[in-house]
């Protein structure tokens, strides 16, 4: 039996598609997440870059974000934005911010690295912020690949972790390993609030 290019081609090209479309996908990275389960991979952690490309530019502009599920947060302007859920992510090439509603109680480390891949360095810390007691576990992790380029680059990650009797709340900050970008997750962080 001869098989016909042109009738096959298309249902070649929608097994593609559909392939690259399904599975959930880890904001703003366009990849499915690893680890989702909430266990660091085995895999080795990536080298720093000499020149991280993540910097906030101290002259960034921040914009509001009020979500209908009862928060407001800042984040800066011209970052891709996708909502998912009662959540909200921000992203600038490997630079992220995410908001997190509604995870399970558990351990806070065990929250705030839930679905990053080769987590090393972890530390936490309790803080006091504008919205109420958290605890702020930084630590390092690789990016997924970039789904234009497929690089893939070592991160810096601060995650505070809200628990309160309305349940429990994460904001994710993340760029590059080496960038500084101190002040502006300060700003970030302090402008989260509650309605």
């Amino acid at each position: 039996m001869k098989i016909s290019w042109k009738t096959t081609a298309p249902w070649i090209v929608a097994i593609c598609v559909l392939c690259a479309c399904t599975g959930p996908k880890q904001p703003g990275t366009g990849v499915a997440p690893q680890n989702a389960g909430g266990t660091a991979s085995a895999s080795q952690p990536l080298p720093a870059e000499t020149n991280p490309p993540g910097d906030i530019p101290d002259t960034q502009v921040f914009v509001p974000y009020a979500s209908r599920y009862g928060y407001r947060v800042s984040f800066p302007e011209g970052w891709q934005r996708t909502e998912q859920g009662r959540g909200v992510t921000f992203i600038n090439g490997f630079d992220g911010e995410r908001v997190r509603l509604g995870a399970s109680a558990r351990n806070p480390v065990q929250l705030a690295t839930a679905g990053f891949e080769a987590v090393r360095n972890v530390h936490a810390v309790p803080v006091n912020l504008p919205a109420g007691r958290a605890t702020r576990v930084t630590f390092t992790s690789n990016s997924q690949p970039n789904e234009l380029t497929g690089k893939r680059v070592r991160l810096e990650n601060n995650t505070y972790v809200f628990v309160s009797p309305r349940g429990t709340a994460l904001l994710d900050l993340w760029a590059p390993l080496g960038s500084d970008n101190v002040d502006q997750w300060r700003r970030i962080s302090r402008s989260l609030q509650w309605r």
